[in-house]
């Protein structure tokens, strides 16, 4: 097993690590890119997550719906992961719109951005 590991778990009651195969519904970036309908936007934020990771790893665990195993929020992670041959990946499980709420307010926001748009602008 080769898992990506957050650093930061606020959350150990909705913490765990799934397998890459479990998780559904998340973006496969190679195709947009082929397709052509990759943003800019898109294609800037995803090289930024993909330099972030390689230089200081995964931060925050990704989030993982209450219904089944779909990604809510971490699609560019866990391409990331896949990209990068993780087989396993830190997630928040979710059980409800309440824990979706609380951690989005928390761990998810755009903060995060303001750097890379900071030093680039």
């Amino acid at each position: 097993m080769k898992l990506l590991k957050a650093k930061y778990i606020h959350y150990p009651e909705l913490y765990t690590e799934y397998s890459l195969s479990q998780l559904e519904n998340f973006m496969d970036y190679r195709r947009l890119e082929l397709s052509h309908r990759r943003t800019k936007s898109q294609q800037y934020r995803l090289q930024c997550l993909m330099k972030e990771l390689d230089e200081n790893g995964l931060h925050y665990p990704i989030l993982v719906s209450w219904i089944g195993y779909r990604v809510m929020v971490g699609h560019q992670r866990v391409w990331y992961a896949t990209q990068r041959g993780y087989s396993h990946i830190s997630c928040y499980h979710l059980r409800n719109q309440t824990d979706f709420e609380r951690v989005m307010r928390s761990d998810f926001s755009e903060e995060y951005w303001k750097k890379f748009l900071e030093k680039n602008v």
